[in-house]
């Protein structure tokens, strides 16, 4: 057990020294290629969300590499901000997975990926996403609701924006918005249903 635990931190400290090899040589790009190369590392480190504590630290080591010391993303701001946004986002639901479409440059001169983000809606899920229907479950409504709701595979549409400062070469904002409106519809079947489901979740249509 002893030798099993020694190479398994053996092989974190080899996996954490080539993911720094791999910023050195994203910093060492040029500007007009380093924010592409970012965004592509960003979706790349959370595809499937941070579902192990042990990746925490290669995120958050990237995030502040490479982006901003006050980085917004999406409500909050800093690099632990987006790391606990991550966590909580893996806590609260299941088979998490991220992916981008295409990549392309604003008139603004940012970077916009269009993603698609995939869950899974759990008992978790709604006892922290959706209390009030979790709280109310003796209610004939919107117990209604929460057997619609558990083991559905939500599939969202959109985007997410990356503003590179050229001045300090860092990435100071990503901020991402999913349409969750869409599918919950699709799943509920009736706004009435919907506006009850969103009334006091701490989801917002928009998944920010």
């Amino acid at each position: 057990m002893a030798k099993l635990e020694s190479e398994t931190c053996k092989l974190r400290e080899e996996i954490k020294m080539l993911e720094h090899k791999r910023r050195a040589v994203i910093s060492s790009a040029p500007a007009a290629e380093t924010v592409w190369k970012v965004a592509i590392e960003y979706f790349r480190l959370f595809r499937h969300g941070l579902p192990l504590k042990g990746n925490d630290s290669i995120a958050l080591d990237f995030v502040q590499e490479m982006m901003a010391p006050d980085v917004i993303h999406n409500s909050g701001c800093g690099a632990e901000a987006m790391i606990r946004s991550w966590r909580r986002l893996s806590n609260w639901f299941e088979d998490v997975e991220l992916k981008f479409e295409r990549l392309e440059k604003s008139v603004e001169g940012s970077i916009v990926a269009t993603t698609t983000t995939s869950i899974t809606i759990n008992e978790v899920t709604v006892r922290n996403v959706f209390p009030h229907l979790h709280n109310s479950s003796n209610h004939k409504g919107r117990s209604r609701l929460t057997q619609k709701l558990l083991g559905q595979r939500i599939v969202m549409h959109g985007t997410t924006r990356f503003e590179w400062d050229s001045a300090f070469d860092r990435v100071t904002s990503v901020v991402g918005h999913s349409d969750l409106l869409t599918p919950m519809l699709r799943l509920l079947g009736n706004v009435e249903d919907v506006t009850i489901a969103f009334k006091d979740s701490l989801a917002r249509p928009d998944f920010r």
